[in-house]
């Protein structure tokens, strides 16, 4: 979908306003009043609005008063920051208005043999902030402001499409000629001259100071002043530029009027083209201009935005970046911490298993303390005379032991108890089943082999030993053995 953009063009006082939506013209308007304070644009944009039913966002203007000028320029090859930068530089220290600094848009550069030129428009900066506000103040996006020889490079593109030879183009804005030299999509100088007197369908009052360029003396001839400026350009162009022009070409009704009775310079032709849009062709020109087209005096604004969101954005990373950095120390120090909590847990733990194998050894030796303290001292023999003196003190006293084998082998101890067990007052079994147990859950922890009670349920009797004198008894008493291993 086409974009409507609302171009204007105010050409020493007299605004001229088209609405266009891509290449078709909706409607226009033309100012009834001339003003030349850009205190009045606010006025005068909210006129065209109005009358032109313009219902867009984009406004484009085009700008010709007193206080534009052109300044060729020239500049070293280079990268285009740095070119940008040295003609800035350049702006600055020129002071092209003594009391407020210059906004300069550059077009198109012109190559050289060791370097390049470019043509600057100026306007002072206020003119261009003013406009710019006042477009914010009613919520339209200004675009773009251009000079008109910028505007009427689309022109030169048209006439000089076929050749590379530069050309002189002259047309009316407002009052005055402007004289452009140009070829192919590069403007390499213009001028404006003031026409001696207004033509008839000009709303301005020659009687009446207006914003034109400065009135210079008399002259005998009234198209003189024109013919002096034609011959400083095209001597202006052969010196500049080492070029020739050969060709003069008049755009306009109005242009023709005032240029019809000029001598043009020798060796230039004079030629005309003919337009159907002649009373709005700047206004219509510039709404097919780009914003990016070079020359546009916003181009200094829209750096400084870039500028500015640049550096937001500069921020914002260096904010992200010191948050990302921030989170991942932060990060650190908790696997960090973590980390040493892990160990200072593992440590507590390892030293819990060391206290409870402390505490169970201390408590396994306090037994063993005890049993030796209840059955001997110390220095007594280890397993044989500690069994004694165990039997001795834990034997049921209704068994009375008559032999005791005890051998030592690798490791272990065998042992053999023989004796005799009272009938009368325990029951057999289970005097000696509790005698067992007794031996298995004592400190020795013995490992019964075989006893008299496991002797009874074998099957075969060839497996039953006969009890020796020593494990013979009266009657009433009946023998038992008990065979184990001491580990």
């Amino acid at each position: 979908m086409n974009r409507s953009i609302l171009s204007l063009s105010w050409l020493n006082g007299q605004v001229k306003a088209v609405h266009v939506r891509g290449s078709k013209l909706v409607s226009s308007w033309v100012c009834p009043t001339v003003t030349d304070r850009v205190e009045e644009f606010e006025r005068i944009l909210r006129d065209a609005v109005s009358n032109t039913g313009f219902r867009g966002k984009d406004v484009m203007v085009v700008v010709e008063n007193r206080s534009l000028l052109y300044h060729l320029q020239e500049a070293p090859i280079g990268r285009r920051s740095l070119v940008r930068s040295f003609l800035e530089r350049r702006v600055q220290q020129s002071r092209f208005f003594e009391d407020q600094p210059a906004c300069y848009g550059l077009n198109t550069p012109v190559p050289m043999k060791t370097n390049q030129r470019f043509l600057l428009t100026l306007l002072p900066r206020d003119w261009v902030t003013s406009i710019r506000e006042a477009c914010l103040a009613q919520g339209y996006n200004l675009r773009a402001v251009f000079a008109p020889a910028t505007v009427l490079t689309r022109q030169i593109q048209k006439l000089t499409a076929s050749t590379n030879k530069p050309i002189l183009l002259s047309a009316d804005i407002g009052g005055s000629i402007a004289l452009v030299v140009g070829r192919k999509d590069q403007v390499w100088f213009a001028r404006s001259v003031a026409m001696s007197a207004a033509p008839s369908s000009s709303p301005l009052d020659p009687t009446k100071a207006g914003p034109t360029l400065k009135v210079v003396k008399a002259v005998a001839r009234p198209t003189e002043r024109l013919e002096q400026e034609l011959n400083r350009t095209r001597l202006f162009c052969q010196q500049q530029f080492e070029s020739t022009l050969d060709e003069f070409w008049v755009i306009g009704e109005t242009a023709k009027r005032a240029l019809e009775n000029v001598k043009v310079p020798s060796g230039m032709s004079q030629q005309a083209t003919d337009g159907a849009e002649n009373e709005f062709l700047l206004a219509w020109e510039t709404s097919q201009l780009s914003p990016r087209t070079p020359g546009n005096l916003l181009s200094q604004f829209h750096s400084e935005d870039v500028y500015r969101r640049r550096l937001a954005a500069v921020a914002v990373a260096a904010g992200l970046v010191f948050s990302v950095g921030f989170s991942g120390w932060i990060n650190h120090l908790i696997k960090d911490r973590d980390l040493q909590l892990q160990s200072i847990q593992s440590q507590i733990e390892e030293s819990r298993t060391q206290h409870e194998e402390t505490l169970s050894v201390w408590k396994i030796a306090l037994q063993k303390q005890a049993f030796v303290a209840s059955v001997g001292s110390p220095t007594d023999p280890p397993v044989p005379v500690l069994l004694l003196r165990y039997l001795g003190s834990h034997l049921p006293e209704t068994f009375v032991l008559g032999r005791l084998d005890l051998n030592r082998a690798t490791n272990r101890w065998y042992f053999r108890l023989e004796g005799r067990q009272m009938v009368s007052t325990m029951d057999f079994f289970t005097a000696l089943e509790a005698f067992e147990r007794e031996l298995t859950n004592s400190v020795f922890k013995a490992q019964i082999a075989a006893s008299t009670r496991t002797r009874l349920f074998q099957e075969s009797s060839t497996e039953i030993r006969g009890l020796t004198a020593a494990g013979s008894g009266n009657d009433g008493e009946k023998p038992f053995f008990v065979e184990g291993v001491i580990p």
